[in-house]
């Protein structure tokens, strides 16, 4: 049997929840106090992810810190991860408003990379995750897992630095070529 609420918007018996959790999900990801989650997201995953990267392919080279310290760059390297997802839907918040005041798609280039950095920090988490395995197990894993850790450190790294540029070209190029220094 199809319902509908006071919005207009059908469902089906158990499909309550969804349509609810897709109506809120998008309110999560608009604003804090009034200012964009994107803004204030965005600047905390362009640090960590290299750092994270950096610390990733730290531990996995260094048996030492491998053996301390490779658990907690698993569970950092998985916060970085959910913190790219949350700029990433918090970007597509933000154009979607800025598209109410435009008429048409703003920093399309950015939102297209943009989309894709949640899977460079996924990559860093399984690369880290492979160490911690390696790291138990021994032997010729652990060469391995430190070739899979730089690769993913290098592509996350690329792809943090080139996502950040187009984001940055999107909001203040136009600011730039069109005022000068100095007052």
């Amino acid at each position: 049997m199809r319902r509908t609420d006071r919005s207009g918007i059908g469902y089906h018996g158990d499909n309550v929840r969804l349509t609810l959790i897709r109506l809120a999900l998008p309110l999560v990801f608009d604003t804090i106090a009034g200012l964009p989650v994107h803004a204030l997201v965005v600047h905390v995953v362009v640090v960590l992810v290299p750092v994270a990267a950096l610390v990733t392919v730290a531990v996995a080279t260094r048996s030492r810190w491998r053996a301390r310290a490779v658990r907690w760059v698993v569970a950092g390297n998985a916060v970085v991860t959910v913190l790219s997802v949350v700029a990433a839907q918090s970007g597509e918040s933000l154009q979607n408003r800025m598209r109410q005041l435009s008429g048409s798609q703003v920093a399309a280039y950015h939102a297209r990379l943009g989309h894709l950095l949640p899977w460079f920090a996924m990559l860093l988490l399984l690369a880290s995750a492979l160490s911690w395995w390696a790291d138990r197990r021994g032997g010729r894993w652990v060469p391995v897992s430190v070739g899979v850790a730089i690769a993913a450190a290098i592509a996350a790294i690329i792809w943090t630095v080139l996502v950040g540029h187009s984001g940055a070209t999107a909001v203040w190029h136009d600011i730039v070529n069109n005022t000068h220094a100095g007052g």
